[in-house]
């Protein structure tokens, strides 16, 4: 056989292989939550924002109600399901759909969690910063120093459980680890400077 020929057989048997790999796109973000299936109704309760979801039917669904049934013996128990997917918008006066794109895990929670939503605050020699994170998962992130205020907003999302990014226009892409026992963000997205976030209730 040619190295011609030799080389268009290992380019189809790659293509082949790959085809068969489980992906997500690339817009896809972590979810966890309660999932809880009541008839044909299937909801996501997010455990980040507290906001509850309907689920996209699509395929990942039906093998998430396939799962959820075989563990929940008197429906609507609730379970917890970690997923990576989209929320699509809805009508105005009706919540974001979820789409699953892609299953990670579905049963019984021992991790410990928080609700990432509210004010966060990070004091530095020279620098105050309060972060809040939205239940639309949008962010307000206010610095102040002695002679100026100033707001930067964006997108946040997860990437993992243990893992925040903030996405905005105006600023570089900033990246934190979640820690829940302490409701704390830390992040070194500062050259030789880590930047601690903790939690703080109003």
């Amino acid at each position: 056989m040619s190295h011609t020929r030799l080389l268009s057989a290992a380019l189809a048997l790659l293509l082949l292989a790959g085809s068969g790999c489980v992906s997500e796109p690339p817009e896809a973000e972590y979810f966890a939550g309660r999932l809880s299936v009541s008839g044909d109704t299937v909801r996501l309760c997010d455990c980040a924002t507290g906001r509850t979801h309907p689920v996209v039917d699509n395929a990942m669904r039906d093998e998430a109600v396939t799962r959820y049934e075989k563990i929940v013996n008197d429906p609507p128990r609730t379970i917890v399901m970690a997923c990576k997917g989209q929320l699509t918008a809805g009508r105005p006066d009706a919540p974001d759909s979820l789409r699953i794109d892609r299953l990670l895990s579905l049963g019984s929670d021992d991790s410990d969690r928080f609700l990432l939503v509210g004010f966060y605050e990070c004091e530095t020699d020279s620098h105050h910063k309060i972060l809040h994170l939205k239940p639309d998962r949008t962010f307000l992130l206010t610095v102040f120093d002695e002679n100026h205020e100033n707001m930067t907003s964006g997108r946040w999302s997860q990437t993992s459980e243990l893992e925040l990014i903030l996405q905005s226009e105006t600023s570089p892409l900033l990246r934190f680890e979640i820690l829940p026992n302490h409701e704390t963000l830390t992040g070194n997205n500062s050259p030789n400077a880590e930047t601690v976030f903790r939690k703080v209730y109003l």
